[in-house]
């Protein structure tokens, strides 16, 4: 991708008309796109911030509907590809991406980034497994937990996208990232919150170990109840979810009974 910025706006709008009708036969849009998401969080500099980034990444939007980002999917945390250090400031970014089409978006992701000494790069390696548990196509609409609209933090990285556009591509283009912010949204939140219970459970165990040790302790037993109630409410939220869960694939499959119930009677 140019570095230029007028030459990768024309790069990116040229990209666009050429190949709009052919974006669904592609699998995956790969490379340097020096550009970031979300420069909330995809970008950390000491530098004067330059908003022409966010603009920038609306001409690439129009082509992005039917992707999402696979290399933040399969990441255990967030991450910046790029790093710079001068005399006069320090850049971290996330400018290289691994798009994939969301026809994939059932697979399992998994994400590796490797050093490259003499690159001011990190290479992606993105892993892509079936997983063996799962039978359901690509849902037509994306499925979101609407409590996570309420999020203070999802909220204002939405209303960024609203306020630099004006004109109807851009309409086109702020729907696509608000859509696409709140797939990763609920992606990295769903993974906080199974991280959570985990660290919850060791908690939970050493204060057990602790308070059999000593036992006249009453501040170790205060904490047992208290981790205990914490992972029980924390597990109670999954739990009901996990059962709305599976309602909805229960209703897709046609209201009918799973090849494991039909197993059970098999002769």
């Amino acid at each position: 991708m140019p570095a230029n910025y007028t030459e990768r706006r024309t790069f990116l709008d040229d990209f666009t008309a050429d190949f709009d009708s052919l974006f669904s036969l592609f699998d995956f849009l790969v490379g340097d796109w020096n550009m970031v998401p979300d420069p909330l969080i995809d970008r950390v500099t000491t530098a004067t911030s330059n908003t022409q980034t966010l603009t920038m990444w609306s001409h690439l939007a129009p082509c992005l509907r039917t992707f999402f980002d696979a290399a933040l999917a399969g990441a255990s945390s967030h991450f910046f590809t790029y790093e710079k250090e001068s005399e006069t400031h320090c850049c971290q970014s996330r400018i290289d991406h691994v798009f994939a089409h969301s026809r994939y978006a059932t697979l399992s992701f998994e994400t590796t980034l490797y050093e490259f000494p003499r690159s001011d790069h990190r290479a992606i390696l993105v892993h892509f497994s079936t997983p063996s548990s799962s039978s359901f196509s690509t849902p037509l609409l994306y499925r979101l937990n609407t409590s996570l609209l309420s999020s203070d933090d999802l909220r204002s990285r939405t209303l960024a996208c609203f306020r630099p556009y004006r004109s109807s591509f851009s309409w086109e283009a702020t729907k696509t990232l608000s859509r696409s912010y709140a797939r990763d949204f609920a992606y990295l939140a769903a993974r906080r919150r199974r991280s959570n219970i985990q660290i919850l459970e060791r908690q939970l165990a050493q204060a057990r170990h602790a308070s059999a040790r000593d036992i006249g302790n009453d501040a170790l037993a205060t904490l047992v109840i208290s981790l205990r109630d914490q992972l029980d409410s924390a597990v109670t939220v999954g739990t009901s979810w996990a059962v709305f869960w599976t309602w909805v694939q229960w209703f897709e499959e046609g209201k009918t009974c799973s090849s494991y119930f039909f197993s059970r009677f098999h002769s």
